[in-house]
């Protein structure tokens, strides 16, 4: 799932689409190893609630981060809006083991 997000978020960096976004990617490349560590860590028995909460808390925070340059740019908006939207259902479905243990208290 990082490897997806990686790839939307190369193609909204590249130079040549006019308005360049780069962030998603390397927010993304940071997932490729932050992922599998926040996964590790909720494979316990019993399931560390507030490990989910953090997990999930900070990829709310990133997904809100990069949507806020959206709202006030239209350039951005028009031309990778439909990037970005893909690459936040991704993003919001990579954090749901994160809500699932953080509602298991």
């Amino acid at each position: 799932m990082a490897i997806l997000l990686t790839s939307i978020g190369y193609v909204m960096g590249l130079p040549e689409a006019g308005a360049s976004y780069s962030w998603p990617m390397w927010v993304s490349l940071s997932a490729l190893a932050g992922l599998p560590f926040g996964y590790a860590t909720l494979v316990q028995t019993p399931p560390p609630w507030r490990a989910g909460l953090t997990g999930f808390a900070l990829m709310l925070v990133a997904l809100v981060a990069l949507a806020v340059p959206f709202a006030f740019d239209d350039a951005l908006r028009a031309v990778h809006g439909g990037q970005m939207i893909f690459w936040s259902v991704v993003w919001t479905v990579a954090a749901f083991p994160f809500i699932r243990t953080a509602s298991k208290r």
